[in-house]
């Protein structure tokens, strides 16, 4: 038998990086006896570079438990488990040419390609019950149902933006499709259907709209995990299972982001009467590429992993797997 509460239930959390570690980004200089990151003059972003991909990935999943319980019964080979829990994925890839752009900057015949940058953020409350049953003395398996109630969702189905710079121009190239189901933002539209950042913004006051957002019943799924255990030798196990397999229909709160535009900027000419041209520069580039949305549902899939295992006994307390 087990309980569980909040703060006293172990926290879940797994973060993955693909290719860097952390040892491309700080590392130790003996010449100056201290830690130091690749933008140190006395690092190396050439280095840097080199481990970067045209795709690169980072990857976090937190799970923070509300409340759990647990019992079993040794004698029929069950057990049987109810637990809530507040579950955040985040998928994040990114191009190498994302980072050259702010290190090393434009500059004459210049190409970044910013294609593939995508983010996959899914926020949802999991309501699970688990049962394992052992079958026999060599197999016991496992399911375990959850009824999933979506809270917030960014999901990058296109990302096709590249940037040319010269002496002459800046060329821009965007075309951006992403589904969202953002809780706490009002994005309003102009009169072309076009959304009006001067009169979007933030819902002021958040904290009313909790209740409805812990727990929404708007946006609802349902996944599972299944898995096996197997004991094919005296010395040998074996171990199979898939885990999130299911997914989550948005219909509250949904904006179906689209953003085309081609900007071609030929600088602004400086004059004695204040023009800033940073500001007018972002003031035509809000002009040439619009940002339109509807407000239809979609389905978002949960970052489904398999796993395979075996453990081999050499002695009742050491095994190699």
């Amino acid at each position: 038998f087990f309980i569980g509460f909040p703060g006293v239930s172990p926290l879940q959390l797994r973060v993955q990086n693909q290719p860097l570690s952390l040892k491309d980004v700080l590392y130790y200089n003996e010449s100056v006896a201290q830690l130091i990151t690749f933008l140190h003059p006395l690092g190396s972003t050439s280095d840097f570079f080199k481990v970067l991909k045209d795709r690169n990935y980072i990857n976090v999943d937190a799970g923070i438990p509300i409340a759990s319980i647990g019992f079993g019964s040794p004698s029929k080979g069950r057990f049987i488990a109810f637990d809530i829990t507040e579950r955040v994925n985040t998928q994040v890839g990114f191009p190498g040419d994302l980072l050259k752009l702010p290190i090393y900057g434009p500059g004459s015949d210049k190409f970044f390609d910013f294609n593939g940058l995508g983010i996959d953020l899914l926020a949802y409350m999991e309501l699970a019950a688990n049962v394992s049953q052992k079958i026999n003395d060599k197999i016991t398996v496992g399911w375990r149902g959850k009824i999933l109630m979506g809270q917030a969702s960014l999901s990058t189905s296109k990302f096709d933006v590249t940037l040319a710079t010269s002496e002459e121009e800046w060329v821009f190239r965007s075309n951006i499709i992403m589904d969202a189901a953002l809780p706490f933002v009002n994005l309003v539209k102009d009169a072309d259907g076009m959304i009006d950042p001067d009169s979007s913004d933030l819902i002021s006051d958040p904290l009313s709209s909790l209740p409805s957002l812990i727990a929404n019943p708007k946006n609802a799924g349902l996944a599972m995990d299944v898995g096996v255990n197997v004991q094919a030798m005296d010395n040998l196990f074996l171990s199979a299972s898939i885990v999130d397999f299911g997914s989550i229909k948005w219909k509250d709160k949904v904006y179906n982001l689209e953003s085309r535009g081609n900007y071609d900027y030929t600088g602004v000419e400086v004059t004695l009467n204040g023009i800033d041209p940073i500001e007018t520069m972002l003031d035509s580039l809000r002009e040439e590429v619009k940002i339109s949305s509807s407000e239809e549902a979609y389905r978002t899939w949960l970052p489904t992993k398999i796993y395979l295992g075996a453990s081999y006994f050499v002695h009742p307390k050491i095994s190699f797997g």
